[in-house]
């Protein structure tokens, strides 16, 4: 029809100008922010805080394995003193007292000095196991392991004239136990070096 006029449509080129200046002004939104953040690395002071955070936990494991590695001779070493002292009540009960230190026992300690030699100690630790095991008083006691027990020693049985070996009684550090008896009718005391392996420090383990 000739009335009817058709209105010119805008050429593509314009329409894609419009376009790209259009998706040009678009705000950035939290998306480019976000790619922004990703790239960014980490800065020195935080790789100084992370490592000084791992120092921290790694030495907190290392403190707490070596307590409780050093937990187990002191508790081994406890059980072989409780061992001992049910041996000591149940020989009593039998003969009236402790198994005296006689000096004219030829494995006894004529002395104890303060603070003990090692064979004072080794001597007085074997008047204890002789007079548990040897006599035939062990069964009093469990069984003590082979790892407490050290050779000291031999003697002449003066009952069957024999050369028998002595033993003595040591703690989880290889070091024999000391047992002191100044009355056999009232007192005995049996005591380990503990870690540092010396009698009379603040790490002893004492029974009773």
């Amino acid at each position: 029809m000739k009335g009817i006029q058709r209105r010119p449509s805008a050429p593509s080129s314009q329409f894609s100008v419009l376009s790209r200046s259009a998706l040009g002004s678009r705000p950035k939104g939290p998306r480019s922010s976000v790619r922004a953040v990703r790239c960014r690395g980490m800065t020195l002071t935080e790789i100084i805080v992370v490592i000084s955070i791992m120092v921290i936990l790694v030495s907190a494991v290392v403190v707490a394995a070596f307590r409780i590695s050093s937990k187990g001779p002191v508790q081994g070493t406890k059980g072989l003193l409780q061992k001992l002292a049910v041996g000591l009540e149940a020989y009593r009960a039998t003969y009236r007292m402790y198994p005296p230190m006689d000096p004219n026992d030829p494995v006894s300690p004529l002395t104890l000095t303060t603070p003990a030699q090692p064979a004072q100690v080794e001597a007085s630790s074997a008047v204890l196991w002789q007079a548990l095991e040897y006599t035939g008083q062990g069964q009093f006691i469990s069984p003590v392991s082979a790892a407490y027990k050290a050779a000291g020693g031999s003697f002449t049985d003066s009952n069957t004239g024999s050369v028998q070996k002595w033993y003595y009684y040591q703690d989880a550090w290889q070091q024999p136990i000391r047992y002191v008896c100044p009355s056999p009718y009232t007192q005995y005391t049996l005591t380990s070096g503990g870690p540092d392996l010396i009698l009379g420090t603040a790490d002893d383990i004492v029974v009773p």
